[in-house]
C-alpha cells in the first residue's frame, strides 16, 4: 500500500483503513480476480487480504460501491460537544 498505484488498482480510505483493489482482467477465461488488501485485519478481511472472483465486467465504481455495501459506510465521527 506505501506503493503508488499501477493502472489496474485503485485506492480508497475505509474508516481509517487504507485499501487497495487489485483488478486482474481475465484472470481465467472470462472471469476476473479482485484481490483486496488492507492496511491492517478489520471485519470484513480479517487478515488484511481478500479475494473475489467475477464472471460479469464491474469498473472501479462499481467494485467500490459493492465492497462498501458489504462491509458498510464508514462509522461517522461523532461530535465531543
Amino acid at each position: 500500500l506505501a506503493q503508488p498505484c499501477s493502472e489496474n488498482e485503485f485506492d480508497f480510505i475505509w474508516d481509517n483503513i487504507n485499501i487497495r483493489v487489485v483488478i486482474n482482467r481475465e484472470y481465467f477465461k472470462d472471469i476476473d480476480h479482485v484481490e483486496i488488501y488492507c492496511s491492517k485485519p478489520n471485519k470484513y478481511t480479517e487478515t488484511g487480504y481478500k479475494s473475489h472472483f467475477f464472471r460479469e465486467y464491474f469498473t472501479e465504481e462499481e467494485i467500490k460501491s459493492k465492497l462498501l455495501n458489504e462491509i458498510g459506510r464508514a462509522p461517522q465521527q461523532q461530535s465531543l460537544f
